[in-house]
């Protein structure tokens, strides 16, 4: 077991021959939130330390559940790579989402097409990234907040410590 590293949850490792430094690797966890009131996402990215970095968005357009789920993750892609993150593990309870990124499920729709390019672009721009599909149960670090973005008249986009 000294190759492999956990992924902060139970029983999820990846084999690391050496070539991505701890240091290096940020953790991201997206949930969205679609209701008749509004759309939402939070954004929890984890730093190489371990220390939580928590934004709340509210979508200022309608969104499915799953377009908010992609905009969840195209946002969260972007803001973990503005931090300074080479190497990127995403985790996101949707299986749909994940397993079109993934290549496992086709993609028909155009705006499906589009978020897979856009999400194609911010890829490239780390070293190394990974998507796993995890749990609703186990994605409790990003599904509160999101819920609470979806139902904010006033909010764009906010940092919340906790």
């Amino acid at each position: 077991m000294d190759n492999y590293q956990s992924l902060g949850l139970p029983g999820l490792c990846f084999k690391n021959d050496g070539t991505i430094p701890r240091k290096k690797l940020h953790l991201l966890h997206v949930d969205e939130s679609a209701i008749t009131q509004g759309s939402g996402a939070d954004i929890v990215i984890t730093s190489p330390q371990g220390k939580d970095m928590k934004f709340v968005t509210r979508f200022d357009f309608k969104a499915s559940n799953n377009e908010a789920k992609y905009e969840a993750l195209v946002i969260g892609m972007r803001m973990t790579h503005e931090v300074g993150a080479q190497h990127l593990v995403a985790y996101s309870d949707s299986q749909l989402i994940v397993k079109q990124i993934n290549g496992i499920y086709e993609a028909k729709k155009d705006n499906t097409v589009q978020y897979l390019q856009q999400i194609e672009e911010l890829k490239i721009k780390f070293e190394s990234s990974l998507l796993v599909q995890i749990p609703r149960e186990e994605n409790v670090k990003a599904d509160c907040l999101s819920k609470l973005a979806s139902t904010m008249e006033d909010c764009q986009t906010r940092r919340i410590t906790i």
